[in-house]
Protein backbone atom coordinates (compact mmCIF):
# COMPACT_ATOMS: atom_id res chain seq x y z
CA UNK A 1 0.00 0.00 0.00
CA UNK A 2 1.34 3.66 -0.95
CA UNK A 3 1.17 6.66 1.37
CA UNK A 4 -2.22 7.22 0.06
CA UNK A 5 -3.55 4.09 1.89
CA UNK A 6 -7.38 2.97 1.64
CA UNK A 7 -8.47 6.28 0.44
CA UNK A 8 -11.52 7.34 -2.00
CA UNK A 9 -11.88 6.54 -5.26
CA UNK A 10 -11.50 9.76 -8.02
CA UNK A 11 -14.04 11.66 -8.96
CA UNK A 12 -14.75 11.96 -12.72
CA UNK A 13 -12.76 14.88 -13.31
CA UNK A 14 -9.85 12.98 -11.82
CA UNK A 15 -10.47 9.74 -13.61
CA UNK A 16 -10.55 12.06 -17.10
CA UNK A 17 -7.06 12.94 -16.17
CA UNK A 18 -5.42 9.74 -14.74
CA UNK A 19 -6.73 8.10 -18.15
CA UNK A 20 -4.63 10.20 -20.04
CA UNK A 21 -1.34 10.10 -17.89
CA UNK A 22 -1.73 6.24 -16.32
CA UNK A 23 0.34 4.24 -19.37
CA UNK A 24 3.45 7.02 -19.12
CA UNK A 25 6.25 6.18 -16.56
CA UNK A 26 5.88 8.29 -13.84
CA UNK A 27 9.38 10.13 -15.40
CA UNK A 28 6.66 11.60 -17.49
CA UNK A 29 4.32 12.54 -15.09
CA UNK A 30 5.38 16.13 -15.54
CA UNK A 31 3.84 16.63 -18.64
CA UNK A 32 0.47 17.06 -17.21
CA UNK A 33 1.49 19.96 -15.18
CA UNK A 34 -0.08 23.34 -15.07
CA UNK A 35 2.06 26.66 -14.59
CA UNK A 36 1.28 30.15 -14.74
CA UNK A 37 2.98 33.21 -13.45
CA UNK A 38 0.92 35.95 -12.02
CA UNK A 39 2.25 39.85 -11.36
CA UNK A 40 0.99 41.12 -7.88
CA UNK A 41 -0.86 43.91 -7.87
CA UNK A 42 1.39 45.28 -4.72
CA UNK A 43 4.23 43.95 -3.36
CA UNK A 44 4.08 41.88 -0.30
CA UNK A 45 6.75 40.22 2.29
CA UNK A 46 7.84 36.84 2.05
CA UNK A 47 6.21 36.05 5.55
CA UNK A 48 2.59 37.16 3.92
CA UNK A 49 2.84 34.77 1.13
CA UNK A 50 3.58 31.83 3.19
CA UNK A 51 0.44 33.08 5.44
CA UNK A 52 -1.80 32.67 1.84
CA UNK A 53 -0.04 29.57 0.96
CA UNK A 54 -1.04 28.04 4.06
CA UNK A 55 -4.44 29.19 4.49
CA UNK A 56 -4.96 28.09 0.40
CA UNK A 57 -3.24 24.70 1.11
CA UNK A 58 -5.85 23.82 4.28
CA UNK A 59 -8.48 25.37 2.25
CA UNK A 60 -8.38 23.56 -0.97
CA UNK A 61 -8.20 20.14 -0.43
CA UNK A 62 -7.04 18.63 -3.77
CA UNK A 63 -3.98 20.50 -3.77
CA UNK A 64 -2.80 17.83 -0.45
CA UNK A 65 -4.12 15.07 -1.54
CA UNK A 66 -2.12 12.11 -2.72
CA UNK A 67 -2.71 9.38 -4.60
CA UNK A 68 -2.64 5.05 -4.46
CA UNK A 69 -1.84 4.28 -8.30
CA UNK A 70 -0.52 0.62 -7.35
CA UNK A 71 -4.07 -0.41 -8.54
CA UNK A 72 -4.02 1.30 -12.18
CA UNK A 73 -7.29 0.64 -12.76
CA UNK A 74 -8.87 1.92 -9.60
CA UNK A 75 -6.73 4.38 -8.40
CA UNK A 76 -7.49 5.88 -5.20
CA UNK A 77 -6.98 9.35 -3.21
CA UNK A 78 -6.76 10.74 0.20
CA UNK A 79 -6.17 14.40 1.36
CA UNK A 80 -3.27 15.02 3.67
CA UNK A 81 -3.59 17.13 7.13
CA UNK A 82 -2.72 20.86 6.36
CA UNK A 83 0.31 22.39 6.87
CA UNK A 84 2.79 25.23 6.92
CA UNK A 85 4.34 26.81 4.08
CA UNK A 86 7.12 27.86 6.24
CA UNK A 87 10.09 27.50 3.32
CA UNK A 88 8.86 28.48 -0.52
CA UNK A 89 11.75 28.77 -2.68
CA UNK A 90 12.30 32.76 -4.34
CA UNK A 91 14.15 34.04 -7.35
CA UNK A 92 15.49 37.58 -8.34
CA UNK A 93 15.27 38.92 -10.73
CA UNK A 94 18.65 41.05 -10.30
CA UNK A 95 20.07 37.51 -10.02
CA UNK A 96 18.77 34.49 -11.44
CA UNK A 97 17.16 33.84 -14.95
CA UNK A 98 13.35 34.03 -14.36
CA UNK A 99 12.41 31.81 -16.95
CA UNK A 100 14.60 28.91 -16.72
CA UNK A 101 13.79 28.75 -13.18
CA UNK A 102 10.35 28.78 -13.93
CA UNK A 103 10.44 25.90 -16.60
CA UNK A 104 12.74 23.98 -13.80
CA UNK A 105 9.33 24.17 -11.58
CA UNK A 106 6.74 22.96 -14.45
CA UNK A 107 9.76 20.26 -15.73
CA UNK A 108 10.00 18.89 -12.06
CA UNK A 109 7.79 15.76 -12.10
CA UNK A 110 5.33 15.31 -8.83
CA UNK A 111 5.54 12.12 -6.89
CA UNK A 112 1.51 12.09 -6.75
CA UNK A 113 1.87 8.62 -4.11
CA UNK A 114 3.56 11.49 -1.66
CA UNK A 115 3.43 15.35 -2.74
CA UNK A 116 1.39 18.04 -2.45
CA UNK A 117 0.52 19.37 -5.75
CA UNK A 118 1.17 22.82 -5.45
CA UNK A 119 4.34 24.63 -6.10
CA UNK A 120 5.62 28.17 -5.73
CA UNK A 121 7.94 30.35 -6.63
CA UNK A 122 8.12 33.70 -5.41
CA UNK A 123 9.74 36.56 -7.67
CA UNK A 124 11.36 39.65 -5.91
CA UNK A 125 12.20 41.69 -8.90
CA UNK A 126 15.26 44.14 -8.91
CA UNK A 127 18.60 44.33 -7.86
CA UNK A 128 18.52 45.20 -4.57
CA UNK A 129 16.22 42.13 -3.95
CA UNK A 130 19.17 40.49 -5.01
CA UNK A 131 21.19 42.01 -2.60
CA UNK A 132 18.12 41.09 0.08
CA UNK A 133 17.97 37.59 -0.44
CA UNK A 134 21.94 37.08 -0.17
CA UNK A 135 21.83 39.30 2.86
CA UNK A 136 19.07 36.45 4.30
CA UNK A 137 16.56 39.51 4.89
CA UNK A 138 13.38 39.04 3.96
CA UNK A 139 12.40 39.44 0.31
CA UNK A 140 9.63 41.92 -0.76
CA UNK A 141 7.40 39.44 -3.67
CA UNK A 142 6.29 41.29 -6.67
CA UNK A 143 5.37 38.29 -8.99
CA UNK A 144 4.59 34.72 -8.17
CA UNK A 145 5.29 31.63 -10.04
CA UNK A 146 2.92 28.58 -8.94
CA UNK A 147 2.84 24.75 -10.71
CA UNK A 148 0.06 22.34 -10.06
CA UNK A 149 -0.36 18.98 -11.28
CA UNK A 150 -3.39 18.63 -13.63
CA UNK A 151 -4.90 15.59 -11.63
CA UNK A 152 -5.75 18.41 -8.77
CA UNK A 153 -6.48 21.72 -10.28
CA UNK A 154 -7.64 22.68 -14.43
CA UNK A 155 -7.24 25.85 -15.47
CA UNK A 156 -10.28 26.79 -13.99
CA UNK A 157 -8.99 26.51 -10.29
CA UNK A 158 -5.73 28.32 -11.24
CA UNK A 159 -7.56 31.32 -11.39
CA UNK A 160 -9.56 30.55 -8.39
CA UNK A 161 -6.52 29.99 -6.55
CA UNK A 162 -5.16 33.35 -7.99
CA UNK A 163 -8.21 35.09 -6.10
CA UNK A 164 -8.20 33.54 -3.23
CA UNK A 165 -4.55 34.63 -2.61
CA UNK A 166 -4.91 38.03 -3.65
CA UNK A 167 -8.12 38.35 -0.69
CA UNK A 168 -5.87 36.03 1.82
CA UNK A 169 -2.96 38.32 0.99
CA UNK A 170 -5.08 41.73 1.47
CA UNK A 171 -4.93 42.92 -1.96
CA UNK A 172 -8.20 42.51 -3.31
CA UNK A 173 -11.97 40.79 -2.99
CA UNK A 174 -12.94 38.05 -0.36
CA UNK A 175 -12.12 34.89 0.18
CA UNK A 176 -13.82 32.05 -1.47
CA UNK A 177 -16.12 30.02 0.16
CA UNK A 178 -15.26 26.34 1.18
CA UNK A 179 -16.61 23.99 -1.00
CA UNK A 180 -19.23 22.21 0.25
CA UNK A 181 -18.29 18.57 -0.05
CA UNK A 182 -15.48 17.05 0.10
CA UNK A 183 -13.73 15.43 -3.66
CA UNK A 184 -13.82 11.90 -1.76
CA UNK A 185 -18.17 12.84 -0.94
CA UNK A 186 -18.28 13.81 -4.57
CA UNK A 187 -16.79 10.73 -6.26
CA UNK A 188 -19.22 8.57 -4.22
CA UNK A 189 -22.07 10.54 -4.93
CA UNK A 190 -21.16 10.35 -8.73
CA UNK A 191 -21.04 6.97 -8.54
CA UNK A 192 -24.11 6.18 -6.45
CA UNK A 193 -26.53 9.29 -6.76
CA UNK A 194 -29.72 9.00 -8.91
CA UNK A 195 -29.32 11.91 -10.90
CA UNK A 196 -25.84 10.81 -11.42
CA UNK A 197 -27.07 7.15 -13.42
CA UNK A 198 -29.44 9.16 -15.38
CA UNK A 199 -26.60 11.27 -16.81
CA UNK A 200 -24.64 8.14 -16.97
CA UNK A 201 -27.32 6.68 -19.33
CA UNK A 202 -27.60 10.01 -21.36
CA UNK A 203 -23.48 9.95 -21.63
CA UNK A 204 -23.50 6.46 -23.13
CA UNK A 205 -26.49 6.89 -25.18
CA UNK A 206 -23.70 9.67 -26.99
CA UNK A 207 -20.55 8.20 -26.97
CA UNK A 208 -22.22 5.04 -28.59
CA UNK A 209 -23.68 7.22 -31.41
CA UNK A 210 -20.73 8.90 -31.72
CA UNK A 211 -18.36 5.88 -32.05
CA UNK A 212 -20.37 4.48 -34.79
CA UNK A 213 -20.78 7.34 -37.09
CA UNK A 214 -18.60 6.72 -40.20
CA UNK A 215 -16.12 9.38 -39.60
CA UNK A 216 -12.94 11.19 -41.75
CA UNK A 217 -9.28 10.03 -41.24
CA UNK A 218 -6.04 12.06 -41.67
CA UNK A 219 -4.78 10.47 -45.10
CA UNK A 220 -1.26 11.13 -44.00
CA UNK A 221 -0.91 10.33 -40.52
CA UNK A 222 2.47 8.29 -40.21
CA UNK A 223 3.10 7.62 -36.03
CA UNK A 224 6.65 7.54 -36.34
CA UNK A 225 6.59 11.58 -37.18
CA UNK A 226 6.44 12.34 -33.50
CA UNK A 227 4.48 15.29 -32.19
CA UNK A 228 5.04 19.32 -33.01
CA UNK A 229 3.90 22.76 -32.63
CA UNK A 230 3.12 25.95 -33.46
CA UNK A 231 1.81 28.61 -32.70
CA UNK A 232 0.59 32.18 -34.27
CA UNK A 233 -0.85 35.15 -32.64
CA UNK A 234 -3.07 38.39 -33.87
CA UNK A 235 -5.25 41.10 -32.80
CA UNK A 236 -7.19 41.50 -35.41
CA UNK A 237 -8.37 37.53 -35.01
CA UNK A 238 -9.38 37.98 -31.91
CA UNK A 239 -11.32 41.13 -32.90
CA UNK A 240 -12.46 39.22 -35.70
CA UNK A 241 -13.94 36.42 -34.20
CA UNK A 242 -15.42 37.94 -31.20
CA UNK A 243 -17.51 40.25 -34.64
CA UNK A 244 -18.68 36.91 -35.99
CA UNK A 245 -19.82 35.25 -32.81
CA UNK A 246 -22.08 38.74 -32.05
CA UNK A 247 -23.45 38.36 -35.93
CA UNK A 248 -24.45 34.85 -35.43
CA UNK A 249 -25.04 34.44 -31.44
CA UNK A 250 -22.74 31.84 -30.66
CA UNK A 251 -19.71 31.45 -28.81
CA UNK A 252 -16.47 32.29 -30.09
CA UNK A 253 -14.88 29.05 -29.44
CA UNK A 254 -18.15 27.66 -31.90
CA UNK A 255 -16.20 30.09 -34.38
CA UNK A 256 -12.44 28.64 -33.94
CA UNK A 257 -14.19 25.43 -33.88
CA UNK A 258 -15.81 25.31 -37.11
CA UNK A 259 -12.81 27.33 -38.62
CA UNK A 260 -10.64 24.48 -37.51
CA UNK A 261 -12.64 21.83 -39.05
CA UNK A 262 -12.85 23.43 -42.13
CA UNK A 263 -8.66 23.22 -42.20
CA UNK A 264 -8.73 20.17 -41.32
CA UNK A 265 -10.35 19.06 -44.44
CA UNK A 266 -8.24 19.21 -47.20
CA UNK A 267 -5.80 16.81 -45.05
CA UNK A 268 -8.63 14.03 -44.69
CA UNK A 269 -10.64 11.42 -46.56
CA UNK A 270 -14.21 12.99 -47.07
CA UNK A 271 -16.57 12.43 -44.10
CA UNK A 272 -17.60 14.33 -41.17
CA UNK A 273 -14.93 14.82 -38.44
CA UNK A 274 -15.07 13.39 -35.09
CA UNK A 275 -14.15 16.35 -32.54
CA UNK A 276 -12.45 16.44 -29.37
CA UNK A 277 -13.99 19.53 -27.27
CA UNK A 278 -12.99 20.61 -23.96
CA UNK A 279 -15.22 21.72 -21.34
CA UNK A 280 -14.49 22.41 -17.58
CA UNK A 281 -18.17 21.14 -16.48
CA UNK A 282 -18.68 24.51 -14.25
CA UNK A 283 -22.30 24.62 -15.01
CA UNK A 284 -23.49 24.31 -11.54
CA UNK A 285 -22.95 26.88 -8.91
CA UNK A 286 -21.76 24.26 -6.22
CA UNK A 287 -18.62 23.66 -8.74
CA UNK A 288 -18.10 27.22 -8.90
CA UNK A 289 -15.37 27.28 -6.05
CA UNK A 290 -14.22 24.16 -6.35
CA UNK A 291 -10.39 23.51 -6.78
CA UNK A 292 -9.93 20.20 -8.56
CA UNK A 293 -9.44 18.96 -12.02
CA UNK A 294 -12.62 18.96 -14.14
CA UNK A 295 -11.46 19.17 -17.82
CA UNK A 296 -13.50 16.76 -20.34
CA UNK A 297 -13.35 16.11 -23.76
CA UNK A 298 -16.13 15.17 -25.05
CA UNK A 299 -16.69 14.31 -28.58
CA UNK A 300 -18.91 15.21 -30.90
CA UNK A 301 -19.59 14.17 -35.03
CA UNK A 302 -19.64 17.89 -36.88
CA UNK A 303 -20.00 18.16 -40.94
CA UNK A 304 -16.90 20.53 -42.33
CA UNK A 305 -16.71 21.59 -45.93
CA UNK A 306 -14.64 24.81 -46.61
CA UNK A 307 -16.54 25.40 -49.68
CA UNK A 308 -20.08 25.55 -47.93
CA UNK A 309 -21.41 29.36 -45.95
CA UNK A 310 -19.58 29.08 -42.99
CA UNK A 311 -22.32 31.31 -41.24
CA UNK A 312 -24.52 29.04 -42.11
CA UNK A 313 -22.79 25.75 -40.12
CA UNK A 314 -22.05 28.25 -36.86
CA UNK A 315 -25.51 27.03 -35.70
CA UNK A 316 -25.56 23.76 -35.98
CA UNK A 317 -21.94 23.38 -34.33
CA UNK A 318 -23.08 25.35 -31.67
CA UNK A 319 -25.91 23.01 -30.57
CA UNK A 320 -24.24 19.74 -31.17
CA UNK A 321 -21.98 21.38 -28.86
CA UNK A 322 -24.09 22.36 -26.08
CA UNK A 323 -26.09 19.37 -26.02
CA UNK A 324 -22.49 17.40 -25.42
CA UNK A 325 -21.93 20.00 -22.54
CA UNK A 326 -24.94 19.33 -21.05
CA UNK A 327 -23.71 15.66 -20.33
CA UNK A 328 -22.02 17.42 -17.78
CA UNK A 329 -19.89 14.89 -16.17
CA UNK A 330 -19.11 11.86 -16.93
CA UNK A 331 -17.49 8.71 -16.14
CA UNK A 332 -14.41 7.98 -18.73
CA UNK A 333 -14.80 3.97 -17.97
CA UNK A 334 -18.08 3.74 -18.20
CA UNK A 335 -18.45 4.96 -21.92
CA UNK A 336 -15.24 2.89 -23.71
CA UNK A 337 -15.80 0.98 -26.50
CA UNK A 338 -15.76 -2.36 -24.32
CA UNK A 339 -18.39 -0.65 -21.68
CA UNK A 340 -20.60 -0.03 -23.98
CA UNK A 341 -20.19 -3.92 -25.83
CA UNK A 342 -18.99 -2.27 -28.88
CA UNK A 343 -16.56 -4.44 -31.15
CA UNK A 344 -14.48 -1.42 -31.54
CA UNK A 345 -10.60 -0.46 -30.46
CA UNK A 346 -10.09 2.70 -28.70
CA UNK A 347 -8.34 3.37 -31.79
CA UNK A 348 -10.93 3.60 -33.70
CA UNK A 349 -12.97 5.85 -31.56
CA UNK A 350 -10.75 8.54 -31.21
CA UNK A 351 -11.50 12.15 -32.11
CA UNK A 352 -9.56 13.05 -34.85
CA UNK A 353 -9.22 16.79 -33.25
CA UNK A 354 -9.08 18.27 -30.51
CA UNK A 355 -10.09 21.91 -29.55
CA UNK A 356 -10.27 24.33 -26.49
CA UNK A 357 -10.51 28.10 -25.50
CA UNK A 358 -8.77 29.29 -22.28
CA UNK A 359 -7.58 32.43 -20.80
CA UNK A 360 -3.43 33.19 -21.52
CA UNK A 361 -0.88 35.15 -20.85
CA UNK A 362 0.31 38.19 -22.94
CA UNK A 363 1.63 38.59 -26.24
CA UNK A 364 4.47 36.18 -27.18
CA UNK A 365 4.84 36.92 -30.82
CA UNK A 366 4.82 39.96 -33.49
CA UNK A 367 1.46 40.96 -34.81
CA UNK A 368 1.52 40.54 -38.51
CA UNK A 369 0.05 43.70 -40.40
CA UNK A 370 -1.23 41.77 -43.35
CA UNK A 371 -4.10 39.74 -41.74
CA UNK A 372 -3.71 37.19 -44.76
CA UNK A 373 -0.26 36.51 -43.64
CA UNK A 374 -0.31 35.75 -40.19
CA UNK A 375 3.39 33.89 -39.04
CA UNK A 376 4.08 30.75 -37.91
CA UNK A 377 6.15 30.13 -35.11
CA UNK A 378 7.69 26.79 -34.35
CA UNK A 379 8.23 25.74 -30.16
CA UNK A 380 9.32 23.18 -28.43
CA UNK A 381 7.04 20.07 -27.54
CA UNK A 382 6.28 19.73 -23.38
CA UNK A 383 4.06 17.44 -23.53
CA UNK A 384 2.52 14.54 -26.21
CA UNK A 385 -0.85 14.05 -23.70
CA UNK A 386 -3.38 14.26 -26.36
CA UNK A 387 -1.26 15.14 -29.41
CA UNK A 388 -2.79 13.87 -32.31
CA UNK A 389 -4.31 17.46 -33.41
CA UNK A 390 -5.04 19.28 -30.61
CA UNK A 391 -5.71 23.36 -31.17
CA UNK A 392 -6.22 25.90 -28.14
CA UNK A 393 -7.07 29.66 -28.69
CA UNK A 394 -5.54 31.87 -25.80
CA UNK A 395 -7.41 34.87 -25.12
CA UNK A 396 -4.71 36.84 -23.68
CA UNK A 397 -4.56 40.00 -21.11
CA UNK A 398 -3.93 42.20 -24.13
CA UNK A 399 -6.80 41.34 -25.97
CA UNK A 400 -4.78 38.96 -28.78
CA UNK A 401 -5.49 35.55 -29.48
CA UNK A 402 -2.67 33.07 -29.58
CA UNK A 403 -3.28 29.75 -31.74
CA UNK A 404 -1.49 26.73 -30.98
CA UNK A 405 -1.19 23.63 -32.36
CA UNK A 406 0.08 19.73 -31.36
CA UNK A 407 -0.03 17.24 -34.11
CA UNK A 408 1.44 14.22 -33.50
CA UNK A 409 1.89 11.85 -36.78
CA UNK A 410 1.36 14.91 -39.46
CA UNK A 411 4.20 16.87 -41.09
CA UNK A 412 5.48 20.04 -40.67
CA UNK A 413 3.64 21.04 -43.59
CA UNK A 414 0.28 19.78 -42.48
CA UNK A 415 0.50 21.36 -39.17
CA UNK A 416 1.56 24.71 -40.55
CA UNK A 417 -1.30 24.38 -42.77
CA UNK A 418 -3.79 23.76 -40.62
CA UNK A 419 -2.94 26.55 -38.44
CA UNK A 420 -2.51 29.26 -40.79
CA UNK A 421 -5.66 28.06 -42.42
CA UNK A 422 -7.99 28.15 -39.34
CA UNK A 423 -6.46 31.95 -39.15
CA UNK A 424 -7.92 32.60 -42.48
CA UNK A 425 -10.83 31.16 -42.46
CA UNK A 426 -12.06 33.29 -39.83
CA UNK A 427 -10.69 36.75 -41.36
CA UNK A 428 -12.31 35.78 -44.97
CA UNK A 429 -15.11 34.66 -43.21
CA UNK A 430 -15.65 38.30 -41.71
CA UNK A 431 -14.25 39.93 -45.35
Amino acid sequence: MTAAGAGAPLTFGQMSVWRDIDKLPRARWQEANLAHTFTLPRPVSYQQLCQALTAVDAKHESLRTVYDVSDPVNPRQRPLPAQQFSQVEVAAAGRDDIEARVSALVATPFDLTTDRTLRALAIADGGEQADLIELQAEPVITRLALCLHHLSADGFSVGLIWMDLLALLGIAGSPLPVPPNSLSEVAIEQRTGESWQKKLRASQRHFRAVYQANVAEFADRDGDRGAVQAALESHQLADTAQRLADDHKVSVATVFTAAFLDAIVPHCWPGPIRIGLMTSNRFLQRWHHQVTTMNQLIPIVADADPAADFGARLADIQLATMRAYRLGLFDVDAVTPAALGLDLQPSEVGALCMFNIVEGAGAEYDDPDDPLAPQVHWEPVFTTIRAGCYLRAFRTVDHSIRLRLRTGGLTNDTCASILTDTYLRIMRAAA
